[in-house]
């Protein structure tokens, strides 16, 4: 499924604005029409093992909520057209 204002694929992550918001996959297919963004890294976190040349940080795919099961809470984030 893709986004209806990017036109890029829900089930991967995006990063805007100088890479401070990062979309979560997970929360972003369950909305079903826009990436769903949250702060990066605060509403993510980091690995080592998720290292790569573009982020060297290693940042985690999905965020912290849908990690933990728990509900997200969608008044800390922005859909990709308000970004």
């Amino acid at each position: 499924m893709k986004c209806k204002h990017c036109d890029k694929l829900l089930k991967l992550s995006q990063y805007k604005q100088n890479d401070t918001w990062k979309s979560c996959p997970n929360c972003s297919r369950a909305n079903g029409q826009m990436h769903v963004f949250y702060r990066y890294p605060d509403k993510f976190g980091t690995t080592a093992q998720r290292s790569s040349p573009s982020h060297p940080e290693g940042a985690q795919s999905y965020c912290t909520c849908c990690r933990s099961d728990k509900v997200a809470d969608l008044s800390q984030a922005k859909t990709c057209d308000q970004i």
